[in-house]
């Protein structure tokens, strides 16, 4: 875990690794149903598409709770 930074500066075969949380299925599941809640929410107050976000689980626990943030624009398009 200490040599995760040097991921960052990968060479090319190494570039798309990324190390996330082992989850328990049922952890994975509760995660998956919190984030279909924030995307419903999201539709029912806004008219932007839920496309333009991503929703993000952050906490632990009884404290989890999901954000929600703009995904960047692409300027090439």
């Amino acid at each position: 875990m200490s040599g995760l930074s040097y991921l960052r500066d990968a060479d090319i075969p190494f570039k798309g690794i990324s190390v996330a949380h082992d989850l328990a299925p049922w952890q994975r599941e509760e995660i998956r149903k919190l984030v279909e809640q924030a995307k419903e929410d999201h539709l029912k107050g806004s008219c932007e598409p839920v496309e333009n976000f991503w929703f993000r689980v952050v906490g632990k626990g009884m404290r989890m709770r999901v954000m929600k943030v703009r995904k960047k624009e692409n300027p090439a398009q």
